[in-house]
């Protein structure tokens, strides 16, 4: 099931590996078995890096695993750093 930040759910009769392949990983990743999220409704990440409050007000579990794989991979960019000014 896939959960839209307008609250639309979308049935989805796909494996969780073959919709991630479908995301752009620049912008997705998988935080905890079960749960795709999109960075940019990302609010607020819990003191104790376990949970991810979303802009819907949502709130999602993340794994260890999870916490390594987001902050690898966001990019300067939607951080608000101008990568072209370094």
């Amino acid at each position: 099931m896939i959960h839209m930040h307008h609250g639309e759910d979308i049935k989805e009769m796909a494996t969780q590996t073959k919709v991630l392949k479908e995301l752009d990983s620049s912008y997705f990743f998988k935080c905890r078995q079960g749960y795709v999220v999109n960075l940019f409704n990302i609010e607020e990440i819990s003191d104790d890096y376990k949970f991810l409050l979303l802009k819907s007000g949502d709130i999602i579990p993340m794994s260890r695993l999870g916490f390594k794989q987001l902050v690898k991979p966001i990019p300067l960019s939607i951080t608000g750093v101008d990568t072209f000014d370094y």
